[in-house]
């Protein structure tokens, strides 16, 4: 049983290991999948700290505060190593992954240490405490995600319309956004943006169901609070964007008008279909839906709602 349990332990540590270092997919995660993706780094952290612990059986027969010390330092310094490495590819290191080493490393001393009994019981049970806090906190987004998608499956085919709640977490911003009761054109919410004046300043509908073949049209309504008219650009792109290096001519790509007030914007899904230059874009395999202004003079506020797709 022990071996099994072994043997099990490290085929999750060895390939996990390497996964967090070399092998996060770009755009191919849910978004449960790539909070849960994260989370990998606690599961990691706890995995290894066991390894030392119980199977090099590193520093056991130094004093209890002695074993605790080096072996956390090992671990913390090993995740300072692995972010920093990161910085020679094309990721990015990330002090909340160190973070999530940390509570990793600690799960492994205080609740996998059979060595942890030699330590004070009260100062045992507060740390054990303090980390179930903490990792109840890093798991929250990911049960948040996985009801966001349920209700979003539930929704279909509208894709967003704000009535329900996390939705705002399928979107992402260059600037801010709110989910707002003041300006609504559908049920009782919409969502506000603010975006930065800079160069495509806009936002995007992140998480979403991709497969729209059995559908006529998209539709959604945005309002432009200013007096005067704003140029929206839509661009819609699918998985296989990728293999143009993800030129112009290969997406979907218009500009509309946004007159003030509210605008009800319709793409017809032929025209995305046929948009790609030298091929048809996979109507069942939609990546990517952003909305942007191409350079803002100044901050732009809009109102979005009511995002679905129509037969």
């Amino acid at each position: 049983m022990k071996m099994k349990l072994k043997l099990v332990k490290y085929c999750f540590l060895i390939p996990g290991l390497f996964l967090l270092f070399f092998g996060k997919p770009t755009g191919g995660l849910t978004r449960s999948g790539a909070v849960l993706w994260d989370l990998g780094h606690i599961i990691i952290w706890a995995l290894g700290t066991h390894v030392l612990l119980a199977d090099l059986r590193l520093f056991k027969r130094r004093p209890i505060k002695v074993q605790f010390f080096f072996i956390a330092v090992i671990a913390i310094t090993a995740g300072v190593l692995t972010e920093t490495m990161q910085l020679l590819t094309e990721r990015s290191a990330d002090i909340y992954d160190l973070l999530k080493d940390i509570i990793g490393t600690a799960i492994g001393l205080f609740y996998f240490n059979d060595d942890k009994s030699k330590l004070p019981f009260p100062l045992v049970k507060a740390a054990q405490g303090v980390i179930l806090i903490t990792v109840l906190y890093y798991t929250l987004p990911f049960i948040k995600a996985v009801a966001d998608e349920i209700i979003a499956r539930m929704q279909f085919p509208v894709l967003s319309n704000f009535e329900t709640p996390f939705e705002a977490d399928r979107w992402f911003t260059k600037g801010s956004e709110i989910i707002s009761n003041d300006i609504i054109i559908e049920g009782d919410k919409a969502l506000m943006v603010k975006l930065r004046p800079e160069k495509y300043a806009g936002f995007a509908l992140e998480y979403f169901n991709g497969d729209w073949q059995d559908y006529h049209s998209l539709h959604f309504s945005i309002f432009n609070p200013e007096p005067d008219s704003l140029i929206l650009n839509v661009r819609i792109d699918d998985k296989l964007h990728y293999r143009s290096g993800y030129a112009y001519s290969d997406r979907f790509h218009h500009a509309y008008t946004l007159l003030p007030g509210w605008n009800t914007i319709q793409i017809n899904l032929e025209d995305v279909k046929k948009a790609p230059k030298t091929r048809e874009m996979d109507i069942r395999n939609i990546k990517n839906l952003m909305f942007f202004f191409l350079q803002p003079p100044g901050w732009v506020t809009v109102y979005i709602d009511d995002i679905k797709l129509v037969k």
